[in-house]
């Protein structure tokens, strides 16, 4: 009898690991950002609602494949506002640049009212298009805040209004300064932007120290009112977190329910899979 019941526990055991690996695998998340992976472990990515990555380096073969696990919108990471140094077209614009970048010593401000770039940004971003993606999360119109001129701030206009032509989403990453701007201005063309996603709202990463911790009061409360004047414009709000502690990341991610936002809670700052 002693035996019987240890069979039957060890099955049952057995039984509720198998219904958690399946759940594992069956697990589903609304929103990842993912610019540090590349092709080679597009089958190692979750399902889910929303995928950003690098658009460059992605086949539209990759995207058809992405769709077909389930992936509802797919997003191409688009910089329009610094240049990095890893991209086969550096040197071309390389002496149109600004200043350093700090944090980010791959990376330049870039001349965005500088017409030969914006020609050049529109024909990337045709390329990209064709591969079937479903729009832009675009990068970098910070360079206004840095710069802040109107060469600057019409730059980044005529080259959202260039994507807005290929009939595209186009999430803004970050860019308050701009969009706030562009906002309360009489520029906005109906349906040109249709979502903004900030990045450290509840959480705050400390290049110095690498490492992850929570946003001070000030930031915090500065972001809420940004996002919610985006929010009463019709935009989709998405927020990028960075947290390593499970703690931290679940703050983040509550906070980030309570608001109506959809949410990613990264563990790193370089946006892979694993560290």
């Amino acid at each position: 009898m002693i035996k019987r019941k240890a069979i039957l526990l060890t099955l049952l055991c057995l039984l509720l690991f198998l219904t958690a690996c399946s759940g594992k695998e069956k697990e589903h998340m609304d929103y990842l950002v993912l610019l540090g992976e590349e092709p080679s472990h597009i089958e190692a990515f979750p399902d889910c609602d929303v995928l950003v990555i690098d658009g460059e380096y992605f086949s539209a073969e990759d995207v058809k494949y992405l769709r077909a696990k389930g992936v509802k919108k797919i997003y191409s990471y688009f910089n329009i506002g610094s240049l990095e140094n890893f991209r086969d077209y550096y040197d071309t614009f390389s002496e149109r640049t600004l200043g350093e970048y700090e944090n980010w010593p791959e990376e330049k401000w870039m001349d965005v009212s500088d017409e030969s770039w914006q020609r050049f940004l529109l024909e990337s971003a045709e390329q990209i298009a064709q591969k079937g993606f479903d729009g832009f999360f675009v990068d970098n119109t910070d360079v206004y805040y840095q710069y802040p001129s109107d060469e600057i701030y019409q730059g980044i206009l005529n080259i959202l209004t260039d994507l807005h032509g290929l009939e595209k989403d186009i999430i803004i990453n970050g860019g308050d300064c701009f969009v706030k701007e562009y906002l309360e201005s009489g520029d906005v063309i109906d349906g040109m932007i249709t979502g903004i996603n900030q990045e450290e709202v509840y959480t705050c990463y400390d290049f110095a120290q690498n490492r992850c911790g929570l946003q001070n009061q000030d930031t915090r409360d500065y972001l809420l009112e940004y996002l919610e004047l985006a929010e009463q414009n019709g935009l989709k709000i998405y927020v990028l977190e960075y947290a390593k502690e499970r703690k931290l990341a679940e703050g983040a991610e509550a906070y980030a329910r309570e608001h109506g936002w959809t949410c990613y809670v990264a563990d790193h700052i370089e946006l892979r899979l694993h560290e």
